[in-house]
Parts: C-alpha cells; sequence; structure tokens
C-alpha cells in the first residue's frame, strides 16, 4: 500500500473517531444529521479518489490478462450465388400408346425391357373382320373399275350417254375411298414403334381386348432427357439459357454438371414461378424419368476480385447496421460498418466498409468492445 492510501485510510479513522465522540456529547438530532451528511460528503470524494487510481492503475499494470481472440484477413477472390431448387426428370421421347381400333390381342411381338427400332412391329390387334371386309370391297373395286374402263372406251366411240360414264367412275372412285379406309383400319390393328427406344411396360396380356382409351406400351428414349423444375418469379431476372447448374440426384448420390437449356416466358398465376429445363447427361442410361433432382442454378458470379467472409463474422447494432470488428496494428479493436450483398451458404458478399488484407476479429468478436486491446492467438 503506497503512502497516499495509508494516508486516505488514516483520515478516516480519524474522522470515525471525531464523529464518535462528537455524537456521544451532542445529543442534539440537528447535528447528528449535520455530521451525517459531512461524512457522506467526504466518503463520495474519497471513492471518487480511489477509483481514478484504480483506472491509472490498470492502465500502467502490463500483468494483466487481455481477451484472446484469432483473426481472418480479407483477401479479395470469387463469389457465386446459386437458386436451389427441386425439380424431375423427363424424358424427350417418353410415350404410352393407346390403339386407334377395337379389337382382341393377337399378338405380342416383344418383351419388357427390350430395345426397338422406329417402325418394329410391338403388338397387333386382330382384324379378321376387316380383312374380310377389304376382300369384299376389292371385288366390288375390280367390277366398278372394269365397268368404267369399258363405259370410257364406249364413250370415246360415241356409243353411250355421259351420264353412264359419270356414274360409272363415281362409283369406282367411292369403292377406292372405301378400300384406302378399310386399309388404314387394318394397318392400325398392327400397332408399331414411333421411334427408336426401350419397351418399359406392356400393359395388357395376349386374348385380352384392345380398347381406345386403354394404354397398351409405354415406350421410352433415354438419350435426351431433361429436368424441368419451377422457380419462383423474383428470380427471372437473373437466371436465363446459359446459366450454369449443379444437379444432384439424392437417390443415385450423383451429381453433374450442366447448364440451362430453356426459360420459361410464363408466370404461373398459381404460385408465381415461370418453368425451367436443365441439360442433363444420361451415357450410363442410370437417370430414369420422374426421378427427384436437386438443383442448383447460378444466379450471380462476382469473378476475383468479390470481398466475401464467413457470415459468423458480420454483427448488428440496434440500429440495424451491419459491422465487423477489425484488429489495428496496435492491437486494439475498431468497430467497422459495412454494406453486405448477398449470401450463400456460410459467405456473404460484401459490397462496401472492407479493404484487403484487414484483419477481422473472429472468434470472441461478441465479448469484446471498440478501444479494447486484445491479444491474438
Amino acid at each position: 500500500m503506497n503512502m497516499k492510501n495509508i494516508f486516505i485510510v488514516t483520515f478516516l479513522l480519524f474522522l470515525f473517531s471525531c464523529a464518535g465522540e462528537q455524537a456521544n456529547t451532542d445529543s442534539s438530532l440537528q447535528a447528528l444529521k449535520h455530521k451525517k451528511d459531512s461524512l457522506k460528503g467526504i466518503h463520495a470524494s474519497i471513492s471518487a479518489q480511489i477509483a481514478e487510481l484504480d483506472k491509472l492503475i490498470q492502465e500502467k499494470d502490463t500483468s494483466k490478462r487481455l481477451s484472446i481472440v484469432s483473426t481472418y484477413e480479407v483477401q479479395p477472390g470469387t463469389f457465386a450465388h446459386f437458386v436451389e431448387v427441386y425439380g424431375k426428370v423427363e424424358a424427350d421421347k417418353s410415350i404410352t400408346i393407346y390403339p386407334e381400333t377395337s379389337g382382341i390381342i393377337e399378338k405380342i411381338a416383344v418383351r419388357e425391357g427390350e430395345k426397338v427400332k422406329k417402325g418394329q412391329l410391338l403388338l397387333s390387334i386382330d382384324a379378321d373382320v376387316l380383312r374380310q371386309n377389304m376382300q369384299e370391297v376389292n371385288t366390288q373395286y375390280e367390277l366398278a373399275n372394269t365397268v368404267y374402263e369399258r363405259q370410257a372406251k364406249l364413250w370415246e366411240k360415241n356409243i353411250g350417254s355421259e351420264i353412264q360414264l359419270l356414274e360409272s367412275k363415281a362409283r369406282r372412285d367411292a369403292l377406292a375411298s372405301q378400300r384406302a379406309a378399310l386399309q388404314s383400319r387394318i394397318n392400325m390393328a398392327n400397332v408399331t414403334a414411333p421411334f427408336d427406344g426401350v419397351v418399359d411396360e406392356i400393359f395388357p396380356k395376349t386374348g385380352e381386348m384392345a380398347m381406345p382409351q386403354q394404354a397398351l406400351v409405354r415406350l421410352i428414349n433415354l438419350d435426351k432427357i431433361y429436368i424441368k423444375s419451377d422457380v419462383s418469379e423474383s428470380h427471372l431476372g437473373s437466371i436465363r439459357k446459359g446459366s450454369k447448374v449443379n444437379i444432384e440426384f439424392p437417390s443415385l448420390k450423383k451429381e453433374y454438371e450442366s447448364e440451362v437449356e430453356h426459360v420459361g416466358q410464363y408466370i404461373d398465376p398459381n404460385n408465381r414461378t415461370f418453368d425451367v429445363q436443365v441439360k442433363v447427361p444420361n451415357e450410363d442410361k442410370l437417370i430414369k424419368p420422374n426421378l427427384l433432382a436437386k438443383i442448383r442454378i447460378q444466379d450471380q458470379i462476382v469473378k476475383d476480385t468479390a470481398i466475401s467472409i464467413p457470415n459468423r463474422m458480420i454483427l448488428q447494432n440496434t440500429e440495424g447496421d451491419d459491422y465487423v470488428m477489425l484488429l489495428e496494428e496496435d492491437s486494439t479493436v475498431r468497430k467497422q460498418i459495412i454494406k453486405v450483398g448477398s449470401s450463400y451458404k456460410d459467405k456473404t458478399l460484401v459490397l462496401g466498409g472492407l479493404d484487403k488484407e484487414d484483419r477481422i476479429i473472429d472468434k470472441g468478436a461478441r465479448s469484446i468492445r471498440e478501444g479494447q486491446k486484445v491479444q491474438v492467438q
């Protein structure tokens, strides 16, 4: 204890002693109150002096413990922001084939999983009645055609009437049309593949009745597939054809890089979204229609010059301003207001307030104050 403190303590003890003696000799209430007020004033003065001394001691004490912090050095780089949505896989050629005519299924010419070529027979429907009708019409047509040809020869010789010639021609042409219609219906009985693909599923069995509303075969071509997804209209101005995309298939545990192939021009009024289609590489044919996909569409990128920092370093004051705590060269702390942009995952783009090689306090930033000296771990 230094001499100044000894003097203060001694002076206090003397005052208390005098106050005690005076209290014993002076019993008046007014005198007691007066002495009490005097002691209060002296006590307040001494307390203020002690606080000032404590402050001076703290400033000069080099052995005191400093708050330990860690720092993060600002370095420009590339910042990319992505829109994350879900979508499903669709095939460019994926159809369910329905019959164009009714009848008993006579033959199924393929099996499920079989690769087929365009025009290859898939199944046939019994068309015996149509073929019999075709024979009758063919006989009638041949007769009508013979009559017409003879009538035409007679007309060339000015024999017969023009009406007879026209009637025979009309009869022949009507039968020709009827024959073509029957042939078309007979052809419909043979269901063929409209494109190269794989027979995914055959619905009926041989001997069952085929009806126009009944599905026959599902045919799929996986050479060209895409992901279709609905994206919020708020991203309409930042997503365009050619935007980079990262595709993740949770079921397959596979990821691919691709790009936006098509951006829809229509906003759905029910959910305020627009359609986006993304190309999908499928050389191994593992990706199937309706498979769920998670896609990340790049809607912003700042190359090389972007300043981005971890989200945990950004603090906010009571006015709503974003700020960070910077470490100065003399190990003191300075509060720096910053302007932030978009965030993605654990980083935020800083638009203003930070410079290259600024040292941001990371761990311990929430427990220190501006102007305080700290120790870097």
